[in-house]
């Protein structure tokens, strides 16, 4: 393979969504992209890998910039990145690594291959800069594969369904529970008010009534003293019509 393919150098996992977003905005305009969060599977050798994809096929290599990938921790970034800067040497292109900055980092904190570089800052907003990377791949000959557009949009679908098969550790509302029903309502009833329709709605959101609203009815398990008791301000209470639950459940009509 020839050296046609933008390199995508990133934290893994915490710049991930980054990299599936420029990636697939970069293939629709026709590059090869190679980023590790998809190219990489199971059983693969890591780092031959990702040094074979930097020394023999990239054309470009973009540097995501984030608190993360600047942390002199993250030695895999640091190694990738001084990969590139040697192979940035030996081609002569000093535009060789293209810089992009995607949060609060300051400038300052750059690791020292990419300095002195220009930086294109996507921590305002993402599609907003989009143009100005095209511009820098485009004045640079970056070769484009239309052709090769379906294969390559596989790849990044397959990323982002493995993606979002994770198991995600955080807080979710419980939506059922396991308390013993000990008993069904004997009836549903009907109760006709002269209340405006949207105050009474509010009323029984707020006080948390089980109850529907239908116009002025008002459907609920409670009978009349019970509800008068939850919601005195709603006025002119009476029952307008009763049903038993098991007629209920039998598809039967209201009494009157």
């Amino acid at each position: 393979m020839g050296f046609d393919t933008i390199f995508i150098c990133h934290a893994t996992p915490e710049d991930n969504d980054f990299v599936r977003w420029l990636g697939t905005r970069l293939t629709g305009h026709g590059y090869k992209v190679w980023a590790d969060l998809f190219e990489l599977k199971g059983g693969t050798p890591f780092w031959s890998t990702i040094e074979d994809a930097l020394r023999h096929n990239a054309r470009k290599v973009i540097f995501v910039v984030s608190r993360t990938s600047v942390d002199p921790m993250r030695s895999g970034v640091r190694s990738e990145l001084s990969v590139a800067d040697a192979i940035k040497k030996k081609c002569g292109d000093a535009a060789f690594i293209i810089p992009v900055r995607i949060d609060d980092t300051a400038f300052s904190d750059f690791p020292i291959q990419v300095h002195q570089l220009n930086a294109i800052d996507f921590s305002k907003g993402w599609g907003a800069k989009l143009p100005e990377l095209l511009d820098t791949l485009e004045a640079d000959d970056v070769p484009k594969f239309p052709n090769e557009q379906a294969q390559n949009f596989e790849k990044w679908r397959a990323s982002y369904v493995r993606s979002s098969s994770v198991v995600e550790n955080s807080p979710e509302p419980v939506l059922t529970n396991l308390l013993p029903v000990l008993g069904m309502p004997q009836w549903i009833n009907f109760f006709e008010h002269n209340e405006e329709v949207s105050r009474v709605n509010s009323l029984l959101r707020e006080k948390k009534i089980p109850a529907a609203q239908s116009f002025r009815l008002i459907v609920s398990f409670l009978d009349l003293p019970s509800l008068a008791a939850l919601s005195p301000e709603s006025g002119g209470l009476r029952v307008r019509a009763r049903i038993s639950f098991e007629k209920f459940l039998a598809g039967g009509s209201a009494e009157v």
